[in-house]
């Protein structure tokens, strides 16, 4: 199943996601709540988690692999941040909220 997911927007605080699953796309809006920062000292590493609402979408909500597909979500956000800093020492997690319910970041 092909996925694809590309961000646009005229600030550093507006961003529209768009993410292709086969046919279908969904875009995705996300408010940031909060961060967390701390040092992972048996790996050696800064760990950044960040806390998200996104923004109820009709058709992401009646999907049955919901769960899943928010967990990509997070997962997609996070790569290009995590492919180009892990070199550094730094690691990128996301939680996100949707109707409700808490997702945290599963690697």
């Amino acid at each position: 199943m092909p996925v694809t997911i590309r961000e646009f927007g005229t600030s550093d605080d507006e961003y529209v996601y768009l993410l292709f699953i086969g046919d279908e796309y969904f875009e995705l809006m996300f408010e940031y709540v909060s961060q967390e920062h701390y040092i992972d000292e048996t790996n050696n590493k800064e760990i950044y988690r960040y806390r998200y609402n996104l923004k109820e979408n009709l058709y992401l909500t009646k999907r049955l692999d919901k769960k899943e597909i928010i967990q990509l979500i997070a997962k997609l956000k996070c790569f290009y941040l995590n492919s180009t800093r892990i070199k550094m020492g730094e690691f990128f997690m996301e939680d996100i909220v949707y109707e409700e319910e808490e997702y945290r970041w599963m690697h």
